[in-house]
């Protein structure tokens, strides 16, 4: 038998090209694209480590936040304490102009809960007034000359043994 803190599995999910979606503030993207991971646990009481790198842009000194889900509903356990009308985030930070993109890592341990496939996702969202496009990958504005950049995003799940 597997002793307390041994890796039992890895899974990744590398996503290198883009995602846009316009929203309103206070709502939220739709699952990001190409950035959820699955994975089966060989224990209900293992826990998974969720790491994700996002790169994101949006407009000048564009507010954005990004939050972690497990099997569709918000892992609530990995967000800010409730304050008011404020947002719930796992993550957030900005961008200081339009030309720019940010890269946004975060860690969670759940706990695996069952052995059945369970998938993680992530959604972004913005605190700019009106609609405003969230970018992943990318930037708002992007330049196709060597001083534009694109880059990549990943969310890596690791089950491990307790």
């Amino acid at each position: 038998a597997a002793g307390g803190g041994k890796i039992l599995k890895v899974v990744q999910t590398y996503k290198t090209d883009t995602f846009s979606e316009q929203v309103s503030q206070g709502n939220e993207t739709a699952d990001i694209t190409g950035l959820t991971a699955s994975i089966t646990p060989s224990s209900a009481t293992n826990k998974i480590l969720v790491m994700f790198d996002v790169a994101i842009g949006g407009q000048n000194n564009f507010r954005f936040g990004l939050t972690l889900y497990k099997a569709g509903s918000v892992l609530t356990a990995s967000t800010g304490d409730a304050d008011g009308s404020t947002s719930r985030v796992t993550m957030y930070g900005s961008t200081m102009a339009a030309d720019r993109h940010f890269g946004v890592s975060g860690k969670y341990l759940d706990t695996a809960g069952g052995t059945s496939s369970i998938t993680y996702s992530l959604r972004a969202r913005h605190g700019n007034a009106s609609d405003q496009y969230i970018y992943i990958n990318r930037p708002s504005t992007m330049y196709d000359a060597n001083y534009g950049m694109k880059a990549a995003s990943s969310i890596i799940l690791m089950e491990v043994a307790t």
